[in-house]
């Protein structure tokens, strides 16, 4: 499918307000976004939103010399778009800004805009569950959604130790002792393969070359709503 960036600079779709990669900054950025409200939108979120200290703990751009909150920005915008698509395990459950004493009580995006979402949980989401979501999106096409996550269950509907190349060592009762080992199931080092509903070990990441248990490390459940809750390797 490509890259992400190239496939959004196509005439397939228009990223109007997107800071790490909109050549706009200051009030023309600004002024992009205020001009695709006025038309229909997709809202696409990273990361969770902060709720404490009224959310000045992440300010996302400057408008009439007031900082804007990604809190208030959130809620503004994500009631009148056509879909709000939460990008990364963050966006869609809180993720590792959320977990522990979570100081800035970072929340959803669904949780703070009272909306349900369609969730793309991963940390990072791979790109080709990004840009087939907002395909879909674009061509009016319907979801099924997870019941309990939000999530498309045409990209997660199989856990990453069902399509796993070492599911026959697992079967066969091969497991690692310690990380790093070839020919060998990692689960009792605590891989969350079997737990974790995502088909990295089918698509690979960088354009299928690679993914975490290939790389010889167990699987980190990252694009679960537990992540990272739960230990890591460790069963």
């Amino acid at each position: 499918m490509g890259d992400v960036l190239s496939w959004q600079q196509s005439n397939y779709m228009h990223a109007s307000f997107a800071k790490t990669f909109m050549s706009a900054a200051g009030d023309l950025a600004v002024q992009s976004l205020r001009a695709a409200q006025e038309n229909d939108y997709i809202l696409v979120v990273e990361g969770g939103v902060p709720a404490a200290f009224d959310g000045m703990a992440c300010t996302l751009f400057t408008e009439n010399g007031r900082d804007v909150t990604m809190l208030e920005a959130v809620q503004e915008l994500a009631p009148n778009a056509q879909a709000v698509v939460c990008v990364g395990t963050c966006a869609s459950y809180g993720g590792i800004p959320a977990s522990g004493s979570n100081p800035t009580a970072v929340k959803t995006v669904s949780e703070v805009a009272g909306i349900p979402t369609i969730n793309i949980p991963g940390c990072p989401a791979h790109p080709d569950w990004v840009a087939a979501t907002i395909a879909k999106v674009l061509c009016g096409e319907k979801f099924i959604l997870d019941d309990n996550d939000s999530r498309p269950v045409d990209i997660f509907h199989r856990t990453v130790h069902y399509f796993c190349p070492r599911r026959p060592l697992y079967d066969k009762g091969h497991f690692a002792t310690e990380i790093g080992q070839e020919g060998k199931c990692f689960y009792k080092l605590g891989c969350k393969g079997p737990y974790t509903i995502a088909d990295c070990s089918a698509r690979g990441w960088n354009n299928g070359f690679n993914y975490c248990i290939q790389a010889n490390v167990p699987c980190a459940g990252c694009a679960e709503k537990s992540f990272p809750a739960d230990q890591l390797f460790k069963r």
